[in-house]
């Protein structure tokens, strides 16, 4: 039984912030939750039968699956995987506040900043401020992204930098950007760039100098779309272009 991507945010750990994924489940007299990861003996909290009975043939995606985990596996068979999956740690980059896995970033930035994350891949810019620092969260799926950049009035220049959280390597996720009116019309289209990977390596960033005189109310309308390397497919003859 394969669970929604809407059930998912449901079926969290009180603890950890982790999927249900690894039993026993749990609950507590203050209505908590714990996963098999962190319910301890005689903590108070008593096994919830009916859960394990409901969601034992249940599949789970990967805790690591915001960090680039494609595993998929059951109550039964998540605890072994999880020892040879290693969990990485990132930070927040809206606030100093948080520093935990890839999935608890997710719901993190869903929770306590939801004016700076987007929900489709596209966001506003005001040319008529002085100097504006941007910074955004982004999810496609379970692949995360932070868009951070400035817009200097001075220069009329803005520059972004796309950072993706995960395990790829620089050059398996790329991007590109557009820049419009909001009448649509399209004042610059960039080239695939490759995004920074987050606690590895920043990519370079992407500027343009905004023609403010034929710009409508000063809004400058930036799009985004994200790109990701396929992977490699073995005994299979590679097409030729």
């Amino acid at each position: 039984m394969y669970l929604e991507e809407a059930v998912f945010k449901h079926l969290t750990c009180s603890q950890c912030s982790k999927y249900l994924s690894i039993s026993p489940i749990k609950v507590y007299p203050d209505r908590s939750i714990k996963c098999g990861r962190c319910g301890k003996a005689d903590d108070g909290g008593v096994e919830s039968q009916l859960y394990n009975l409901i969601i034992k043939d249940a599949i789970f995606s990967c805790v690591n699956s915001y960090d680039g985990c494609p595993e998929m596996r059951t109550l039964s068979t998540m605890s072994a995987h999880e020892q040879t999956c290693r969990t990485e740690e990132y930070s927040c980059q809206l606030c100093a506040a948080f520093v935990g896995s890839a999935s608890g970033l997710y719901f993190h930035c869903k929770n306590n900043h939801p004016a700076q994350s987007l929900d489709n891949s596209e966001f506003l810019v005001d040319v008529d401020k002085d100097g504006r620092d941007i910074r955004y969260f982004y999810s496609s799926g379970r692949k995360l992204f932070f868009i951070s950049g400035r817009y200097e009035s001075s220069r009329s220049e803005i520059n972004i930098n796309l950072s993706y959280f995960g395990k790829h390597f620089k050059g398996d996720m790329k991007y590109t950007l557009r820049f419009k009116t909001i009448e649509g019309t399209i004042l610059y289209g960039s080239k695939q760039y490759p995004c920074s990977i987050m606690h590895q390596e920043m990519a370079e960033a992407i500027k343009y100098t905004v023609d403010t005189s034929n710009l409508p109310k000063n809004i400058l309308i930036c799009t985004f779309d994200v790109y990701e390397k396929p992977a490699l497919v073995y005994n299979e003859i590679p097409s030729i272009i």
